[in-house]
């Protein structure tokens, strides 16, 4: 149970973290967690019955406070270099506890250091078990101790076991689909765990990193893309009244411009349709879903430009003013689109899907003056967006 606390503990600090974190398990202490500069040892101290409080007898109190000074003394870490922290999950009302409770720059850590070794004094021969960690502490150098406990505070009361997955599960939920959460949390803790246990079974000295876990959720979160973006081709049907509901649309009097054909319009009428109530469903439905369908789009801008500038310049080249030519270029860039459809990124429940979502979605681009198909479609269609 303290070793699943212990990982648990160890996500959640850096599940929300930024890119250079990092977490040792079991190195030179339960955690070490590293950011930037930072660096903390943590001790965790979870306990069945929260209803037992800590006291400054706790031996495990004290044998953190050993274990630490064991480190510096062996000049594995400095006490300059780290904070050291006690993680539990019990109360406490024991004076000199609380006042380790607080952060070190609102307390007076001198008084406290005082207290401190008056209570060792008073007690380092009445229990064998703290015994040796007490004299340890007593025998330090007095500058050590004074930097030992600018650099020490206890959390008490903090979350047990099923609170932290609870923190943890709200952090990971962003990144799925929410029909795929539990696959996806146990994806996630799976990977974790894997991860401890071949670092601690092999000794590997490496750190598990904040960017790993992010590449490992990104993994999932693209494996489950395939379900996460689900389909509904065959529930989806025209709608009887599409050609009244969308024939003032922007994108329709582009392709007006260009003399489209009648049924091609209602055709792309129904492929906006189509674009427009999935991609609405998945952006209330999965959160991380938005930018990754903005990223889809500026792909889609981006290639149209390639081929828009191509027009423009054989356009300039051949001097073509004339308005019926214009609009076979136009019709030519739309059929680039219509007819040869490349494929961005965006992983989907059926690849049959792929051809809609493309072209509805450039429909949404062009009801937006994002993209054109008529070499003078901004002035004709009266566009404001000048992207």
């Amino acid at each position: 149970m303290g070793y699943e606390y212990q990982s648990l503990q160890a996500l959640l600090l850096i599940t929300p973290t930024g890119t250079n974190s990092r977490i040792y398990i079991e190195r030179f202490d339960d955690v070490e967690f590293e950011s930037g500069d930072e660096k903390i040892l943590i001790q965790n101290k979870f306990s069945l019955n929260d209803s037992s409080k800590i006291t400054a007898k706790d031996e495990a109190f004290w044998k953190s406070i050993g274990n630490w000074i064991s480190l510096i003394e062996s000049g594995i870490i400095s006490e300059e270099e780290y904070h050291f922290l006690i993680i539990t999950t019990r109360d406490t009302d024991d004076p000199l506890i609380l006042k380790l409770t607080e952060r070190s720059e609102t307390r007076n850590n001198r008084e406290l250091l005082t207290e401190l070794i008056e209570f060792a004094e008073e007690n380092k021969n009445k229990n064998k078990k703290t015994e040796k960690h007490i004299r340890k502490f007593l025998k330090m150098k007095i500058p050590s101790r004074i930097s030992l406990i600018e650099k020490f505070q206890i959390l008490v009361s903090q979350a047990n076991i099923k609170e932290i997955q609870e923190k943890i599960n709200s952090h990971l939920s962003e990144w799925s689909y929410e029909e795929y959460l539990d696959e996806f949390l146990n994806s996630i803790y799976g990977w974790w765990y894997r991860e401890i246990i071949k670092r601690l079974s092999e000794n590997i000295n490496e750190p598990l990193t904040h960017n790993e876990l992010v590449e490992t959720i990104q993994h999932y979160r693209d494996r489950q893309s395939a379900k996460a973006l689900p389909i509904y081709l065959e529930k989806l049907k025209k709608p009887e009244k599409l050609t009244a509901a969308y024939s003032d649309f922007p994108f329709v009097e582009q392709l007006e411009q260009i003399d489209l054909e009648k049924s091609s319009i209602v055709e792309a009428m129904f492929d906006y349709y189509r674009a427009y109530e999935h991609r609405s469903s998945w952006v209330r439905n999965l959160k991380q879903i938005s930018e990754k369908l903005d990223d889809y789009d500026e792909e889609l801008v981006e290639k149209w430009k390639s081929e828009f500038k191509s027009i423009n310049r054989k356009i300039e080249q051949e001097k073509i003013t004339n308005n019926n030519e214009l609009k076979k270029l136009g019709l030519g860039l739309f059929e680039w689109m219509d007819k040869n459809p490349f494929y961005p990124n965006l992983k989907l429940e059926r690849d049959i899907a792929k051809t809609w979502l493309l072209k509805g979605s450039y429909h949404l681009l062009s009801d937006d003056c994002r993209v054109g198909w008529h070499p003078n479609y901004k002035k004709l269609v009266g566009c404001k967006n000048e992207n």
